[in-house]
């Protein structure tokens, strides 16, 4: 990007007078930046993938955190109350800067995600949200399957495989389990935590959206509760019961956990073909897909 385009953004906000920028790692779907100005820090992102119509969908669902002051880094308006700016066919949306680390994953940091992730399933308020479909969905992955036949980055055992698991997993799921505030993506590299392993904030709310809160635990075990890609019994217990001390899993959330920790690993695998493996060779990205596929092969023989 360059430096004019920021500056602009910078200028659209009112934060002063850009003196610094530090593109930051990650992010398939954004770019994200740490900036430096007359009257701070902040945290830029550029929305690559997202609508306006998500955006401001985000930008409700944050109301709704700030008003339960939930731990994460809220957005900035200018003076004219304006979150997104709108530039040369892209859009910039500003956040509060926190300090932080991407943590360890040890018992420690499994039981502060068990507590926040247990804290966002107990907020209220998100009947007022706007319809939005989970984009983990599997009407998306329905999507991608439909991309086969012309992918650019044709990877055959990876199709076949998706193709095959897509329709196991559908006849598993049971969509009227309880539903609440999910953040879809709680992954390391979507939080802060400080030098002592306690969390600063969870960002990256962009996957946020209402749906079944067991998808939540799942997810988030997928991301903390991992250890060389096998499911660490000690840090699920960990996890789990921190989570139990804002809300108890129902009985049928109890017996479909292993299959919800499996579908989240899937449907993840199945935004990184999204975004846009299927067409753009990715070594990385690919090596990722196929920790989480070797990931699903392995929760089928866990007791």
């Amino acid at each position: 990007m360059k430096v004019p385009d920021l500056d602009m953004a910078v200028s659209f906000f009112e934060v002063g007078e850009l003196i610094s920028c530090k593109a930051l790692p990650g992010g398939y779907a954004n770019e994200n930046f740490h900036i430096s100005t007359t009257k701070g820090q902040f945290f830029l992102r550029l929305c690559r993938q997202q609508t306006k119509e998500s955006l401001l969908y985000e930008l409700d669902l944050m109301r709704i955190l700030k008003e339960n002051s939930f731990p994460t880094a809220f957005p900035i308006s200018n003076h004219e109350n304006e979150f997104i700016f709108n530039f040369r066919n892209n859009r910039f949306m500003l956040y509060e800067f926190k300090e932080g680390y991407e943590p360890k994953i040890d018992e420690e940091s499994a039981i502060e995600m068990g507590n926040v992730i247990g804290y966002l399933s107990t907020i209220q308020g998100f009947e007022k949200l706007k319809p939005k479909r989970n984009t983990l969905d599997f009407f998306f992955v329905d999507q991608l399957i439909s991309r086969f036949d012309n992918a650019k980055n044709p990877m055959i055992d990876l199709f076949n495989f998706v193709s095959e698991y897509a329709q196991k997993f559908k006849l598993m799921t049971k969509p009227d389990l309880l539903k609440g505030l999910i953040h879809g993506d709680a992954f390391p590299n979507n939080t802060l935590f400080d030098k002592d392993n306690k969390l600063v904030a969870i960002i990256d709310f962009e996957e946020a959206c209402v749906d079944n809160l067991i998808l939540d635990v799942g997810m988030t075990i997928n991301g903390f509760c991992f250890i060389d890609n096998q499911l660490d019994e000690d840090l699920l217990a960990a996890f789990l019961t921190a989570y139990s001390s804002h809300r108890n899993l129902t009985k049928e959330e109890k017996s479909s956990l292993l299959v919800y920790i499996q579908i989240a690993a899937f449907t993840m695998l199945c935004w990184h073909m999204r975004y846009d493996l299927v067409n753009t060779p990715n070594y990385n990205q690919e090596q990722r897909v196929r920790e989480l596929m070797q990931r699903i092969f392995n929760l089928e023989t866990y007791n």
